[in-house]
């Protein structure tokens, strides 16, 4: 008879502390965390925390370009920001000639849909700006030097529209972060902005079918006390670098009718950049950063 001896079977336990760290929240310790006295903390409200109806005021307050950044938060949002209430008030604000009755009417041929009906239909945009940059070489005068300095000039033109038909232009060499703060009706300059260019107030039609633009402005600037009172006359194409988003404008013709004057002056369309950029105020500081570097506006002038 054989005697078997049972078989023993060893288990070797390792230690593994990560497991009690499933499903809670980490925070990242770094040397300026340590440094700093721990504080208590009261987090807000999250978007988890509110109610569908406070959502939904929140959401009949923003601009278009606010809805659409909120709606790729989460589904719930992207399904609150696709309200049709949120797109018919905008579409109102948009398109204000035509009164409600004649709003309403467009909107069927865009079955139905408000939000439709805004990215499809042409339309000049309110919630920025639209801007182009212009540059020229300017010939220095030193006496008594055979080479003379050659200076490359920017400078930056400003169009904002208003749904009433108003449009503020501006033409400056300052910077645009700093320049669309005078892009406003109320404007008035302060004790350190009296040696700025001013905006001037004008007017401007949208061609809905051609989507041609034509804005008619005045221009005088205190400043220059030697320039030519005049008015300057825009026609442009509007167009978009994709749907709905109606952020370009192609400058088409530039003339100007100086004061005591019937002959229009024609003035050549800039080669170098031929059309207006929009960019809206949400991002607008980005924006800048990213199509006037700040590199290159410091070596241009």
């Amino acid at each position: 008879m054989v005697d078997y001896e049972p078989r023993v079977v060893k288990f070797h336990l390792y230690d593994r502390p990560w497991l009690s760290l499933y499903n809670r929240n980490l925070t990242l310790e770094t040397k300026a965390t340590e440094k700093r006295e721990a504080t208590s903390v009261i987090n807000g409200p999250t978007g988890d925390c509110l109610s569908d109806d406070i959502i939904f005021q929140i959401f009949a307050r923003l601009s278009p370009s606010d809805l659409a950044a909120c709606s790729r938060v989460c589904r719930r949002w992207n399904s609150l920001s696709f309200d049709p209430a949120h797109w018919k008030r905008i579409c109102m604000e948009t398109w204000t000639a035509g009164g409600l009755t004649e709003t309403i009417k467009s909107v069927v041929s865009y079955g139905g849909s408000w939000r439709r009906m805004f990215l499809e239909r042409p339309h000049l945009r309110f919630d920025g700006v639209y801007i182009s940059r212009h540059q020229y070489i300017r010939m220095g005068l030193t006496e008594g030097k055979y080479k003379q300095p050659v200076f490359l000039v920017t400078y930056f033109r400003f169009l904002r529209f208003y749904p009433e038909g108003i449009c503020i232009v501006l033409t400056s060499a300052d910077k645009p972060t700093s320049a669309v703060k005078r892009l406003r009706r109320d404007w008035c300059p302060s004790a350190n902005e009296r040696d700025k260019a001013i905006p001037c107030k004008g007017s401007y039609e949208f061609n809905e079918k051609t989507k041609q633009v034509t804005v008619i402005s005045s221009v005088k600037q205190p400043k220059y006390p030697e320039m030519r009172d005049a008015t300057v006359v825009y026609s442009m194409k509007l167009s978009s670098t994709c749907r709905g988003a109606n952020d370009r404008l192609y400058v088409e013709s530039h003339f100007s009718i100086y004061e005591n004057s019937d002959c229009p002056v024609f003035h050549s369309k800039d080669k170098q950049l031929k059309y207006y950029s929009f960019i809206a105020f949400r991002c607008f500081k980005e924006r800048c950063a990213l199509l006037f570097p700040e590199e290159e506006y410091l070596k241009a002038n």
